[in-house]
Order: C-alpha cells, then structure tokens, then sequence
C-alpha cells in the first residue's frame, strides 16, 4: 500500500503504530493480568417484582439523624405510658362500675 493514496490522518496512524506499538505491545504482554469482573445478565425486569421492591423499600424507615431518632423514641414512650395508663383508667371504671352494680343489687335486695 503506497503511502501517497492513505490521507494523512491515516498517514500519521500508520506512521504511529510502525514506531510505537511494538514497544507498546511487549509492554501490555510483560504486563500484569488484570482481573475484569462480568457483569451480569440483564434478565427482563418483572414488574410485580419491581413494584413490591419499591413499596418494601418505602415502607422501611428512612435514615435519620440523631435527634430525629430520639424525639421518635420519647415519642413512642410517651404513646406505651399513655396506653398503659388508659388501660389503668378503663379497668378502674370498670371495677367502680362492677361496685355499683352490686351496691345497687343489695341496696334493692335489703328491705326484703
């Protein structure tokens, strides 16, 4: 191949791998491998499977900062107090109310 018919980027290509490339060629060889992890498949995406991804990762609490983190925690222990003294109140009413009850049936039952 005559150099006069190759244009002259070509010209410098070829001028390029005549000096160079077997010093760059024995270089690459004396090299060491490098390891190239594959990649994986790209399988067609299931989109139920997406979706419930997505909707579990919403559903995870996002990350916080500290002080975010711990007005949820007093948050949260004031909500079980809150309950647990509810729960108190209400077997309190009860029992008055069970008190009442019988108090009525003797007070009915006495002048008998």
């Amino acid at each position: 191949m005559p150099l006069r018919s190759v244009p002259e980027r070509a010209k410098t290509r070829l001028d390029f791998v005549r000096r160079e490339f077997g010093r760059l060629l024995d270089a690459a060889l004396a090299a060491p491998e490098v390891v190239v992890e594959r990649r994986a498949r790209r399988h067609p995406v299931n989109p139920k499977r997406l979706a419930r991804q997505a909707a579990k990762e919403l559903a995870t609490r996002p990350l916080s900062t500290a002080a975010e983190e711990a007005l949820a925690r007093a948050h949260e222990e004031a909500g079980h107090l809150n309950r647990a003294a509810a729960k108190r109140r209400a077997a309190e009413e009860a029992c008055e109310r069970r008190e009442l009850v019988r108090r009525q049936a003797r007070e009915r039952h006495r002048g008998r």
